[in-house]
């Protein structure tokens, strides 16, 4: 390995890299990956076979004048370490199935499908593909699984699942949860900002932005309709948050305004499906600490299942044929 040491190597078009800085990395690499002013040395052999690429790249590279190896510029300096762990490590979503290890973060997940993506490394895009099965499972009925397994990572986000999904160019429907909720998690936050932004397309006469807001036009119109559907099952008791009784018999207890304020947040989208904390699911300390001891206790609960409820709702509008896939027994 390498320490890291300022050298001059040269590209293959003959011009001088000036003062690149070298990170750790093979000082028997007969490969430079460099670009804003960092690089690393890699071995081609591997370095072609992980990705296609580089392997392009190197088919029409020429060797340096100065180092007598080969350079060839990538998308940026900050791939570099990253694309330096991706190309020597088989799999670098591995991890420990142990219930105090962490899962990997969504933002390296979603580093990890970057790389792939511009790359063009097989492997790990299936690896990405592979650990997103773990999240969603395609078989929906697997989902309360992945959350008793821990699986879901503390930053996720189904806007950006969602994202990482379309890049991989996969079926819609292997996620067809993960677009739903997608779309309702957006439903409310950009709404004023998509109306203005067409509307400045409109007023500019903007050819290359007009296409886009006809597909802005249609996202809304099915993000309000669902919008408009969750709004009418919470209505119509389809679907609420269940108290062991209702109302609370204990005088004082404030379970009424724990259940309003928290069926408000889910008719508005502001929740996190992933959360089984009293706190996430209230939102408010001061009406938890309100409660009584009985109904304090039982709103995890209570909220868990608000949610399977939420869930299972989304999969059967995404045209899924479920009863109840997500009781934990």
């Amino acid at each position: 390995m390498l320490s890291q040491e300022r050298q001059n190597v040269s590209a293959s078009d003959g011009q001088s890299l000036s003062s690149l800085t070298v990170l750790p990395s093979f000082d028997d690499g007969n490969l430079i990956l460099h670009a804003g002013g960092h690089a690393v040395r890699v071995h081609a052999g591997l370095s072609a076979s992980r990705s296609r690429s580089l392997a392009q790249q190197l088919s029409h590279s020429a060797t340096g004048t100065d180092t007598g190896i080969r350079a060839i510029e990538v998308r940026r300096g900050a791939d570099l370490p990253l694309l330096l762990q991706c190309l020597y490590q088989a799999n670098p979503l591995s991890w420990s199935w142990d219930p105090e290890t962490a899962p990997p973060s969504l933002s390296h997940i979603a580093a990890l499908s970057d790389i792939a993506t511009c790359y063009d490394m097989p492997e790990l895009r299936q690896a990405v593909i592979t650990h997103l099965d773990l999240i969603f499972p395609p078989d929906l009925t697997d989902y309360a699984g992945a959350l008793r397994a821990h699986l879901i990572p503390s930053d996720w986000d189904p806007l950006v699942v969602w994202d990482l999904v379309t890049k991989h160019n996969l079926p819609q429907m292997r996620y067809p949860h993960v677009g739903t909720l997608a779309l309702l998690a957006a439903a409310t936050s950009v709404g004023e900002d998509t109306e203005d932004q067409v509307k400045m397309e409109e007023d500019n006469n903007d050819e290359e932005c007009c296409p886009s807001s006809d597909a802005i036009r249609a996202r809304d119109a099915f993000r309000a309709h669902m919008l408009s559907s969750l709004h009418a099952a919470f209505a119509t008791g389809a679907i609420g948050l269940e108290w062991p009784a209702m109302p609370c018999p204990n005088v004082g207890c404030g379970w009424e305004a724990a259940h309003d304020v928290t069926e408000r947040r889910y008719r508005s989208l502001a929740f996190d499906v992933c959360s089984d904390l009293a706190e996430d699911i209230v939102g408010n300390g001061e009406l938890l600490d309100a409660l009584c001891p009985s109904c304090r206790e039982a709103l995890p609960r209570a909220g868990e299942r608000l949610r399977e409820q939420v869930w299972a709702w989304l999969c059967r509008e995404d045209g899924e044929e479920l009863e109840d896939p997500f009781v934990l027994g």
